[in-house]
């Protein structure tokens, strides 16, 4: 989680510069690995959402249609990731 946090604040200090699209890459491999570990359904939506900011929808909606159906039914969270899946499948 540290790693993403650096990958985060370089992407935030270099905008979009060519060097910010390495970083971008980095955070994703950081939330993989992450994911792998912890199979959290909040770090798979982290890493959905990373997935689209990077244009792999495929990967995205994988991703984030496992975070959804993990979510217990009253977290907030769930709904989200329901709302984005659709916007993203449509």
């Amino acid at each position: 989680e540290a790693m993403i946090g650096y990958y985060d604040g370089r992407i935030f200090e270099l905008k979009e510069s060519k060097e910010s699209g390495r970083y971008k890459a980095d955070r994703i491999k950081a939330y993989e690995k992450l994911y792998a570990l912890d199979r959290s359904p909040f770090t798979g939506y982290r890493l959905g959402q990373n997935y689209l900011a990077s244009g792999d929808i495929a990967k995205a909606a994988t991703v984030i249609r496992a975070a959804a159906g993990s979510f217990s039914t009253d977290e907030p969270m769930r709904r989200n990731a329901e709302m984005l899946l659709r916007k993203i499948t449509q």
